[in-house]
């Protein structure tokens, strides 16, 4: 089997909606306290977290994840790379948590980079639906950088007829490397372990271009979901974690998970935690330092979840 395409999971199921096909994982076991269901982050599959999903599984946590449109393993009917609005990506999450997670089980919402996104976009529209948050490698974007990123990607869509533009997506990367160029690995912002990220160049699930409209919906719905105004809608009684690696360039190197902790802490939500590991960049996941970041979710998940 493909390391890189862990697949024996895999189920397929009809989004209701527009007919869309989605992808989806079910990590279960019969003695299951809590389930979390994980959205995954930007070109990138959820196959990647297979150990993830077994280390929680050992622990009683169910673990279920799907692709979000653009991603997956299958493009006969789809285009990789390419959504159209964040309310798509929104509905196919709610599609997954009606039709694949047993309605007796916690459930938390826990996403990764342009996962957590989404999973703060679903926190303010749908407050009622999980019992807690947790938002992994997360980011903030406000005033003149938003306006300038909009400008940027609006007017390329404009000016331009094609969907794709593989010098947008990899400017849109290469800032977040920039503290890491002397270490010669286009992937070093996402790990400190060369071991993690050279295997990154040969997974044909890794790394392929999102078009500037999906990158322009990402942006926007960052920017929304960092206003206070739409951080109130949230409900102030759910627990929110934090978790980002203080060498995370797209979370600031944790500034941006504090600052939107305090800004869900003056919405008057009630329980919001940070967790940040010195020695770990964006992908916090994979980190070499993963299983104590698996044991502190377990821990989280148990006090403020499990009755």
């Amino acid at each position: 089997m493909n390391q890189f395409n862990k697949t024996e999971h895999l189920v397929e199921t009809t989004f209701t909606s527009d007919g869309q096909r989605l992808e989806y994982q079910k990590y279960e076991v019969d003695s299951a306290v809590c389930a979390i269901h994980f959205l995954h982050g930007m070109s990138e599959h959820i196959g990647r977290y297979h150990e993830m999903c077994e280390w929680f599984n050992a622990h009683r946590i169910n673990v279920y994840l799907h692709h979000h449109r653009g991603s997956g393993y299958n493009f006969e009917h789809r285009t990789q790379g390419h959504f159209n609005h964040i309310d798509e990506l929104i509905d196919d999450c709610i599609t997954m948590y009606d039709e694949i997670i047993p309605n007796d089980l916690p459930t938390v919402l826990m996403g990764h980079s342009m996962g957590s996104i989404i999973a703060r976009n679903v926190a303010i529209q749908h407050p009622n639906l999980y019992n807690g948050y947790i938002f992994v490698g997360t980011s903030h974007v406000d005033g003149l950088s938003h306006s300038l990123n909009q400008s940027i990607l609006k007017g390329v869509q404009y000016f331009s007829n094609k969907q794709f533009h593989p010098m947008i997506n990899r400017l849109n990367f290469l800032t977040y490397n920039i503290p890491y160029f002397h270490e010669f690995d286009r992937h070093s912002w996402l790990n400190s372990s060369r071991n993690m990220t050279k295997p990154l160049n040969d997974d044909p699930h890794f790394g392929y271009n999102m078009s500037t409209k999906s990158l322009d919906v990402i942006e926007s719905a960052m920017y929304e979901a960092s206003q206070l105004e739409n951080i109130n809608q949230m409900d102030k009684r759910k627990p929110v974690l934090f978790i980002a690696g203080k060498g995370d360039t797209f979370a600031h190197r944790g500034q941006s998970i504090r600052l939107l902790a305090e800004r869900m802490k003056q919405a008057g939500l009630e329980e919001v935690f940070v967790q940040l590991y010195s020695k770990s960049r964006h992908e916090v996941l994979f980190e070499q330092n993963k299983v104590q970041v698996y044991d502190n979710i377990r821990q989280w998940i148990n006090d403020k979840l499990i009755k």
